[in-house]
């Protein structure tokens, strides 16, 4: 189409790409020309694009770039200011890396609680089971057997608990890696 519509092509792809302008964008960009870009900026209200760059460095950098359609000696110019914002694209990565992490712990206690709950009711049963049988019962094994499981996802349900409100419970203790 128009220059004006060339030049907001050519953005959009950088802004999809992320990155600055590369090859065929470069000489789409020459061929639209600085009047076109002009055209497409509404004076009103400044274009803000972020586009990722190569630093001098050699670190990939995001950048926030200000276009501004204004006039310059009664000819059309664009003010452009570049601002260097990786730091704080980097800090609302790790903010929602956090809470990601802080609603992982929540979904964790949640279900820690739950699932402790039905441990209390299957060891309840277990112990009523064990009252109603003989002594010389086989079945006392069985149960057994099962109480010694339930105390062990007891455990671990108390573990998970901990971990989703920050507090370690964990012991390091030495393994016989031979046995």
């Amino acid at each position: 189409g128009d220059a004006a519509g060339g030049a907001k092509d050519v953005g959009e792809r950088i802004a999809k790409r992320g990155g600055g302008l590369h090859g065929g964008e470069r000489d789409a960009a020459d061929r639209v020309g600085f009047e076109g870009a002009w055209l497409a900026l509404d004076r009103a209200h400044p274009l803000t694009v972020t586009v990722r760059v190569v630093g001098r460095d050699g670190e990939l950098r995001t950048a926030e770039c200000r276009l501004a359609a204004t006039e310059w000696e009664g000819r059309p110019a664009v003010i452009v200011t570049v601002r260097d914002i990786s730091e704080r694209v980097r800090a609302e990565a790790r903010r929602q890396q956090d809470a990601r992490v802080q609603a992982a712990l929540a979904a964790t206690a949640g279900m820690a609680h739950d699932f402790g709950n039905y441990l209390m009711s299957i060891q309840g049963g277990i112990e009523l089971a064990e009252r109603m049988l003989s002594v010389d019962h086989p079945a006392r094994a069985l149960l057994a057997s099962a109480g010694t499981s339930a105390e062990q996802a007891a455990g671990l349900v108390g573990r998970a608990t901990a971990l989703a409100k920050g507090v370690s419970t964990m012991r390091l203790r030495p393994v016989n890696i031979a046995a």
